[in-house]
């Protein structure tokens, strides 16, 4: 193997703490092809640019800072930073009315966004250090993975760099060139050659063999080239069990170059794939999401391949703390791969996304096997709002998961959406009122519903009662192109309710609830747990709202209580008793005595179901 003058960069605003598994996927795809890229992670190269370059008191910029730059993606703010000269002309008044614009909807602390013009300032220096680096390397190819607020700096290196060394290739590839959004890339920017869309594993190697001896390119699917015809049909897809290990080698020497390293260490991970696509978006298709525009067929590793990922990974880098990229867990992982991962002993640490019915085994078998926090995508706390968005799950069984959770020391990653296209409006203040008796749970985030591009909201959006309405609004204060080049690009639209509905007019309460809840869980969460005696349960309430209260359930109490662990309606606990011999209570007696556990917040009553919220105290060992 030799060097063949291939780069793979990563820009900001990429977290910190991942590497780039486009890059460290197509590292090893090239390596195996006989081709030794070098992979530069600028995103680490632009913190520390900036740790070095904003040293006033009022523009230092932190971790956490590059972190929440990094999140307002859906505000533009990163490819905002980025569009300067030569990418788009100075535009003072526009961009404070951007700038506005994030004050008004809070989407950064007024501290941070005093020193976005100090960023900003940094950027050009930064683009031409870049060039400078990219041109050491005597590149004939520069590949570019670009998703969510990567877009205008990837834009802005490219043109800079094409302004220099007019030979270089420019490749674009990632999320951003997804659909239509790929072709939009090759017709607006002339610094772009060439789009890869999809999966790029069964087609660069012979890319970029092509691209390297000179050769026209011929016509492939998944790959978009000025005056090449794209074939019909879709781009090919890859065996998961033929992707390669990642090799992340190159992100660990660019951090190690960096001031931040010891501030950083401890918040690494190590992305991982064992799955493309979304079982559950096959089956029925989530209203509000834009994730897998190419395929949503959903593939997944054999169990051994997925073993052997996790441990050639964290043998390779030394390294125990993972990030699963996959849109959602195998269910056949929660049976196979979880007692492997168990069997191992290793003190891993994984992030998963999964569907939000999981049983108490399930969450247990998890924890035991080293994940420990999950996406659910629990989105709300209301069954006619679930049923809109086709979640497959009812409010009760996320109340359930966030108990199960919290029982077996398992993080939860979660979100209230909001502002779905005729939702009752009646469901707000209810679930306002709910959220007291959660405190000691997991809080989650309120956010407000965005239509995404690929999503059923945005294909069909009149069926769904909506009205498009373009681009999101800052993409013209971050582009130069307008009308139908803009809205190619665009992957966050515009939209209004035919309804005429304003969502702000009645989310208000549920966002002091939910505030509330952030707060008191950060101060003192307090704890509700129970314990099981002969004959009795005795649960005792410390949460912050109560401050301590103690409950003595004896009796049919008891095994009422115990019957509401895993959710139940009332006649599922009526006919608990009278299997335990409590043959004396009616249906009625019992639906009043769980309306008495709800309103002393013990248990969680929705959809005609009972859940207990207390925690059990005794210490249980998984598996």
């Amino acid at each position: 193997m030799h060097d063949r003058r291939v780069v793979l960069v990563s820009m900001p605003w990429a977290f910190l703490e991942m590497p780039s598994i486009a890059l460290g996927l197509l590292s090893s795809v090239l390596q195996r092809g006989g081709i030794v890229p070098v992979a530069r992670s600028f995103n680490l190269t632009f913190m520390e640019w900036l740790r070095l370059h904003l040293t006033g008191p009022d523009e230092a910029l932190s971790l956490l800072d590059y972190r929440a730059i990094s999140s307002a993606a859906s505000a533009g703010l990163g490819d905002w930073l980025f569009s300067v000269p030569p990418f788009r002309a100075s535009a003072p008044e526009e961009d404070a009315r951007y700038l506005e614009r994030l004050a008004r909807d809070e989407v950064l602390p007024a501290r941070l966004l005093g020193r976005l013009e100090a960023v900003r300032a940094q950027v050009p220096a930064f683009i031409d250090a870049c060039v400078e680096e990219l041109l050491g390397h005597a590149p004939a190819l520069v590949g570019f993975s670009t998703t969510f607020n990567q877009n205008v700096p990837s834009l802005l290196l490219a043109r800079r760099l094409k302004e220099r060394a007019p030979h270089v290739r420019v490749v674009f590839g990632g999320a951003n060139c997804d659909g239509p959004m790929g072709q939009g890339l090759l017709d607006a920017f002339d610094c772009v050659d060439v789009v890869v869309q999809g999966e790029a594993e069964a087609l660069i190697v012979e890319l970029v063999e092509d691209i390297l001896a000179g050769r026209p390119l011929p016509p492939r699917r998944g790959v978009l080239a000025r005056g090449v015809a794209v074939p019909e049909g879709e781009a090919p897809r890859v065996r998961m069990d033929d992707v390669p290990v990642p090799d992340y080698g190159f992100f660990f020497e660019e951090l190690a170059r960096t001031g931040f390293r010891q501030e950083l260490v401890p918040d690494v991970k190590l992305p991982v794939e064992t799955a493309r696509g979304c079982w559950w978006g096959q089956k029925q298709h989530c209203t509000f999401c834009g994730l897998n525009g190419s395929s949503m067929a959903f593939r997944s590793k054999s169990v051994e391949r997925a073993l052997r990922d996790f441990e050639e990974l964290s043998a390779r880098h030394r390294w125990l703390d993972f990030v699963a990229v996959d849109n959602i867990i195998d269910l056949g992982y929660l049976r196979e791969l979880l007692p492997r991962l168990e069997e191992r002993g290793l003190d891993l640490r994984v992030f998963y996304e999964t569907k939000a019915n999981l049983t108490r085994q399930q969450v247990r078998d998890m924890r035991a096997a080293g994940i420990h926090r999950i996406q659910p995508g629990i989105e709300s706390l209301s069954t006619p709002i679930l049923k809109l968005m086709r979640k497959g799950v009812a409010a009760w069984q996320n109340v359930r998961l966030l108990k199960w959770c919290a029982q077996y020391d398992v993080r939860v990653s979660w979100n209230i959406l909001y502002g779905f296209p005729q939702e009752p409006e009646a469901e707000y203040p209810r679930m306002a009122a709910s959220l007291g008796a959660l405190s000691h749970l997991e809080p989650p985030r309120l956010s407000r519903l965005h239509v995404q591009r690929f999503s059923p909201y945005h294909q069909s959006p009149e069926r769904f009662g909506l009205r498009l309405g373009g681009p999101l609004f800052h993409y013209p204060h971050v582009y130069p192109q307008r009308g139908a080049q803009l809205e190619a690009l665009a992957y966050d639209f515009e939209y209004a309710h035919v309804d005429g509905r304003d969502p702000e007019a009645y989310v208000g309460g549920l966002r002091r609830a939910v505030e509330h809840w952030g707060q008191v869980h950060a101060r003192d969460r307090g704890r509700l747990t129970w314990r099981r005696g002969p004959g009795f349960v005795r649960v005792v309430d410390e949460r912050a709202a109560v401050g301590y209260a103690s409950y003595l359930l004896e009796g049919p109490q008891a095994e009422a209580w115990l019957a509401c662990e895993e959710g139940a309606s009332a006649a599922q606990v009526h006919r608990a008793l009278h299997e335990a011999g409590h043959t004396g209570l009616g249906e009625a007696d019992v639906a009043s005595f769980l309306g008495e556990l709800a309103e002393a917040g013990l248990v969680y009553a929705a959809d005609q179901r009972f859940v207990s919220l207390a925690l059990r105290e005794r210490p249980e060992v998984p598996g």
